[in-house]
């Protein structure tokens, strides 16, 4: 099984979700009569799509040094800059009312925030399945099969129209457990900055399964709380923008890890080659051990595939180095974050805001 296939599957799976969805979903007796602004929306699209592929183009073709990473540059700025410009002038794209709302700025900054450091540990754990403890692509799915099923059980949990005994009912418990669910994510990240080339899939499995447990019940407390002081007139609006905002942060996490990974695996494969020298002491051992190879110890007449395999180690221990790098500096992050879910405000009434 490819990778391709795997694409091609969940874009299946999504179009047959949202055609389920449109099949199911009954229809709105309230029809406004508004039009997409294209135009603001072709600005939007373009700003945040090019600023999106800045950090994975640079990342491919030395920065600064690359006249493809400067021009998607100008280019995204020049968009979203008219993009603002267009919002000050009032656009029609969505109802700038909603920030009017603490409850749903302070979640949809939180989401953000959050989004970009969970789906920064997602982006390197197929990384370190594959390259370090050596699963394929037909394994993976089994190894972080934990982490969707609890994520969903967790979910289930905090889902008032779907349990019936659901917990957290009112919005100071819910803003506790919220910072309980990102400390507990800040300590299991922690946990997973723990490891080693051996590491086995069970441990894998047993740190995603607590990892989604805390995950799913943190975002969806977190929409919740978005939603509490809305005005029902404005929900439409307001649900947009978190969504596109989580998703931009998902969408930049992957791509700012993959440059963050590149810098943190060439800094530990010049650490590993740095101490290979011949009076290196730790070296000694090895070299004992092949002095009656007919082709030396010093390594001049080795084979291309005696130097492949040296390299395949060295870039498995750098891919641990780097894992651990970036879950460990995830994981203070998170736990320093746990505050965040109690600046949110109890339910009142918003008169201001619902009026048209």
């Amino acid at each position: 099984m490819s990778w391709r296939i795997l694409y091609l599957s969940l874009g299946i799976a999504i179009l047959a979700t949202v055609a389920a969805i449109q099949k199911l979903m009954p229809e709105s007796t309230y029809e406004p009569k508004t039009e997409i602004n294209w135009p603001d929306y072709l600005l939007m699209a373009g700003g945040f799509g090019t600023a999106m592929a800045l950090a994975e183009v640079g990342n491919q073709r030395e920065w600064l040094n690359s006249n493809t990473f400067v021009a998607l540059g100008v280019t995204s700025a020049a968009l979203l800059g008219l993009f603002g410009w267009k919002l000050s002038e009032g656009s029609s794209l969505f109802d700038l009312r909603i920030f009017k709302d603490v409850n749903f700025c302070i979640s949809t900054f939180n989401l953000s925030v959050l989004m970009f450091l969970l789906f920064s540990v997602f982006a390197i754990i197929p990384r370190f399945l594959t390259i370090v403890t050596g699963n394929t692509i037909s394994n993976y799915g089994a190894a972080s099969l934990s982490l969707w099923l609890t994520s969903t059980f967790a979910a289930f949990l905090v889902s008032p129209g779907v349990n019936p005994f659901v917990i957290a009912k009112n919005i100071k418990t819910k803003k506790i457990l919220a910072s309980i669910c990102i400390a507990g994510l800040g300590m299991t990240t922690l946990w997973m900055s723990y490891t080693s080339a051996q590491e086995s899939d069970i441990n894998v499995m047993m740190k995603l399964g607590v990892f989604g447990f805390f995950y799913g019940i943190l975002q969806c407390l977190e929409i919740q709380m978005s939603f509490v002081t809305m005005p029902p007139l404005l929900m439409t609006s307001a649900a947009s923008i978190l969504f596109f905002c989580s998703n931009l942060q998902k969408a930049l996490a992957g791509s700012i890890n993959a440059a963050i990974l590149t810098v943190t695996s060439q800094g530990s494969w010049d650490t590993f080659r740095g101490a290979i020298t011949e009076d290196n002491a730790a070296l000694i051992p090895f070299k004992n051990s092949i002095l009656g190879h007919p082709n030396g110890p010093d390594g001049s007449n080795w084979s291309a595939g005696s130097l492949e395999l040296i390299n395949r180690a060295i870039a498995k221990q750098a891919e641990v180095l780097s894992f651990i790098d970036v879950s460990h500096w995830i994981g203070v992050v998170l736990l320093v974050s746990c505050f965040l879910p109690l600046l949110h405000r109890e339910a009142k009434a918003n008169k201001d805001s619902g009026k048209a």
